[in-house]
């Protein structure tokens, strides 16, 4: 995620390209959490042009990554990266997670 200043999009695109493939899923939230909040959806090989046409010309919000696959599609690529990599997964002992802190579960954090 990335604070943006729009008019600056098209270098920071630039540099993004250099990690990213093409199509990596890209949203520019402007204005978020006002009433007049809106999100311009594209990849990283649409978005300047999509942000520029749709007049944005606030700091916005710049957020990349498969984050924004639907967790549908996400956790059918990862069953399926799952499988081709070790097809005794479902044989694995689910993995344990323990409390390391002085906060119980009642506190406030």
């Amino acid at each position: 995620m990335v604070f943006l200043s729009s008019p600056g999009i098209r270098g920071l695109i630039e540099d993004l390209r250099t990690a990213y493939p093409p199509e990596t899923p890209v949203a520019v939230v402007d204005r978020a959490t006002r009433p007049d909040q809106r999100i311009v959806r594209g990849t990283l090989e649409t978005i300047a042009e999509l942000v520029l046409d749709a007049g944005v010309s606030t700091t916005s919000i710049l957020i990349v990554g498969n984050v924004l696959v639907p967790d549908a599609a996400r956790a059918r690529a990862a069953d399926a990266d799952s499988a081709a990599n070790d097809e005794t997964a479902s044989d694995k002992p689910a993995p344990t997670y323990q409390w390391h802190g002085n906060a119980g579960p009642d506190d406030d954090l």
